[in-house]
């Protein structure tokens, strides 16, 4: 079921209660609405390279697929994150990622390039693409850091405490891979955290 505007509003304005409607209404005006079926990819490696998109709801997973045809899951991401290949954004790198909704999302598109150059004019928006490059940047160097300092027990725990709505809507599969382990790995480490509950 599409949103409407309002609900698209409302939904901006939770996530970014700064803005606004004005803000809001430039915003909606500069990207383009999609819902997103289960399943299905938001966007792959010969879209735009220059978009990017915005959860307003749902769940999406982004992949890379491997020499031997694997798909290696390299984020999960819900509700208020902006996503994209960055790489490719900012230095016209041969695309990586796809991206592929784990549950029914509503997501708008927008063009980078387009988005930054209207930001220099306007200073919520400019505020606002800071905090989104502050929040890639923060988000890929905790990722880093989950990977090498942390076990994959500590790695599940932190995640799930972190979003605690992926344990409801991500596979077990999805979760396994994207913490660098089997599914029969979490399997164990979830039966081991739900024997010392009890």
């Amino acid at each position: 079921m599409k949103l409407s505007k309002p609900e698209m509003k409302n939904l901006i304005l939770e996530i970014f209660p700064l803005l606004s409607t004005e803000d809001i209404d430039f915003f909606l005006e500069i990207t383009t609405y999609k819902n997103v079926r289960k399943g299905k990819i938001i966007t792959d490696k010969v879209n735009n390279p220059n978009q990017m998109f915005f959860i307003l709801e749902g769940f999406v997973r982004g992949f890379i697929t491997d020499d031997q045809g694997q798909e290696k899951t390299i984020l999960l991401r819900n509700k208020g994150h902006f996503i994209g290949d960055i790489g490719r954004i900012f230095y016209n790198s041969p695309p990586k990622y796809t991206y592929e909704a784990i549950k029914d999302v509503h997501v708008l598109y927008l063009d980078y390039n387009q988005f930054e150059s209207i930001a220099l004019e306007k200073p919520i928006l400019s505020m606002l693409l800071i905090n989104i490059l502050k929040e890639i940047i923060l988000v890929q160097s905790s990722r880093i850091e989950s990977m090498i300092l942390m076990n994959a027990k500590n790695r599940y725990l932190s995640l799930i405490k972190n979003n605690p709505d992926f344990l409801k809507e991500v596979q077990a599969k999805h979760i396994a891979n994207y913490i660098g382990i089997t599914p029969v790995s979490l399997s164990r480490i979830q039966k081991e955290i739900k024997n010392s509950e009890l």
